[in-house]
């Protein structure tokens, strides 16, 4: 991306692939995009074909979690409309639906994202983030994280205490509730 937060198609395509090689076993994608006929980019559905045939070469899986949008609306938002990736939606603290929060059938979870404190900026020590394409970090953190005091969720294979996968979603995240699918 550049100073703006903008990358082409191809660019975040590439990245992708260069992230699964690398042995990214979580990749998170605080961006996305709606396309003009609803069709998923052509660029990224490839991505994530390589990554899929990676994944069956190495019998390994890596998780590719993305915001669902900040378009308010149920249109697909891209990449996470895509079903191998799994697309977190905002809620708003009362765990309702954030009003801006791009939401449909295609999102597979929710997590609060409205009102998040972020990190320093040069003369705040916090800002408020709203709204922000913060739930997929967030959606996903607990699964990633190690500190003591988690949800002691950590990538892993299905033995593995607390295994997060395409089929299974860590504590404290879940599935948008029935209103949250509606338009």
């Amino acid at each position: 991306m550049d100073s703006d937060g903008i990358a082409s198609e191809v660019a975040v395509a590439c990245q992708l692939i260069r992230a699964a090689r690398a042995g990214a076993q979580i990749i998170n994608l605080s961006l996305g995009c709606q396309t003009q006929d609803d069709v998923p980019p052509i660029a990224i559905r490839a991505a994530l074909d390589v990554i899929r045939d990676l994944e069956r070469e190495e019998d390994r899986e890596v998780l590719v979690v993305a915001a669902a949008g900040n378009y308010a609306d149920t249109r697909a938002c891209w990449p996470a409309a895509f079903r191998q990736v799994v697309s977190v939606a905002a809620l708003a603290p009362d765990m309702l639906p954030a009003q801006w929060s791009t939401h449909g059938f295609w999102v597979t979870c929710s997590t609060i994202g409205q009102g998040i404190s972020s990190t320093y900026v040069e003369g705040n020590e916090s800002i408020l983030i709203d709204p922000q394409p913060l739930p997929a970090p967030r959606g996903i953190a607990p699964a990633a994280s190690g500190r003591p005091g988690d949800t002691g969720l950590r990538p892993g294979t299905e033995d593995t205490p607390g295994y997060l996968s395409r089929a299974g979603l860590p504590a404290g995240v879940s599935g948008p509730p029935s209103h949250a699918l509606r338009s």
